[in-house]
């Protein structure tokens, strides 16, 4: 098989405790859309790496960049384009690659539809829901945090059992 019949399956997510559901759920989702088109796969990891790396950061994505650059990679796949990066730079450069090196990129949560970055405003909006996205998984993250701290400062044992000369009492420590 020549090297555009292999479709490039890049996965990340962002913390250790995803690794285990996102990072296969990616996998398989991938390798099944590789199999259904009759492609070979090869896969590209970043376990437990934000987005907001450097792709010198990330091993799998700075290795996944290089192919794509000595047009090796010629057929991508992503869950989506947050799984990429969050840096509005590195989408405008996968544009310039499908255009240029003529990648086709596919994008899982949109039912492996081909990216078109030439269908102008289909583009925009893509770009615009990677970013919106984006905003709000920061805004969920920061009221989980604000929300562990407000619980914790009201007295709210947060982890596990409690300690030695404790007991939990409405989720409170209470002297055992």
């Amino acid at each position: 098989m020549s090297k555009k019949e292999t479709l490039h399956i890049y996965c990340r997510c962002s913390t250790k405790q995803q690794i285990e559901n996102s990072i296969e759920r990616q996998k398989k989702n991938g390798i099944a859309f590789a199999k259904k088109m009759g492609w070979k796969y090869k896969l590209y990891i970043d376990e437990g790496k934000s987005r907001f790396l450097l792709p010198s950061d990330r091993e799998g994505l700075e290795s996944l960049f290089c192919n794509i650059k000595n047009d090796i990679c010629k057929k991508l796949w992503i869950e989506d384009f947050s799984r990429l990066s969050g840096e509005i730079s590195e989408f405008v450069k996968l544009q310039i690659w499908c255009q240029t090196k003529d990648l086709e990129v596919f994008e899982g949560l949109r039912g492996n539809e081909q990216y078109r970055p030439n269908d102008g405003i289909d583009s925009l909006i893509t770009l615009m829901i990677s970013q919106i996205g984006s905003q709000m998984k920061k805004d969920e993250i920061k009221k989980s945090i604000q929300t562990k701290i407000d619980k914790f400062l009201d007295g709210y044992h947060m982890l596990g059992e409690a300690p030695f000369g404790y007991k939990l009492v409405d989720k409170k420590l209470a002297i055992n």
